[in-house]
């Protein structure tokens, strides 16, 4: 029965590997919803989390892969101790501008990428705004048609990253 049912996954396993369609195609566009973890603004202001949303559009094929540019946004919500040993709350909005390279590995529904960011951090204790960059990857799965999962990492925005994909069109 364990032998049968081994076949039965490394059949499915191989037949997505050997018949994959791409999941990034140019002059698409997709939205991610999701929770970053933890935030960070400029070397100094950390929260536990990011409320973000981010989108790109895939403008160019190039190779196995596709480019796409995009942007994310969110709020991260946080209190620290000052200097004066009082209690600060402070929101954080980051603006940031992300290039994406989408490698195609042949599986069906999987996504990878790798990029960098370029933005402002706007935090509202003192008012600052900070310069945000860095790089990212991850992945998205389709579950469905237009609906997936993403997990993205790296040092950008946020170290780790979890959410809901779609496909727009």
């Amino acid at each position: 029965m364990q032998a049968t049912a081994a076949a039965i996954v490394s059949a499915l396993l191989l037949g997505s590997v050997v018949h994959g369609q791409t999941t990034v195609k140019e002059k698409s566009s997709y939205l991610n919803v999701g929770m970053g973890f933890p935030y960070s603004y400029g070397w100094a202001y950390r929260s536990s989390f990011l409320l973000q949303v981010s989108g790109h559009y895939a403008f160019k094929q190039v190779g196995p892969g596709v480019f796409s540019i995009g942007g994310l946004t969110g709020l991260a919500f946080w209190s620290h101790a000052r200097t004066d040993h009082a209690q600060a709350t402070a929101i954080g909005i980051p603006l940031v501008a992300r290039l994406r390279y989408h490698y195609d590995w042949g599986v069906d529904n999987l996504d990878t990428y790798a990029g960098i960011s370029l933005g402002l951090g706007v935090h509202t204790a003192g008012q600052a705004v900070y310069p945000l960059g860095g790089f990212h990857f991850g992945a998205q799965y389709y579950f469905a048609n237009k609906v997936g999962i993403f997990a993205d990492m790296g040092w950008d925005v946020s170290a780790v990253a979890l959410g809901v994909a779609f496909k727009l069109n």
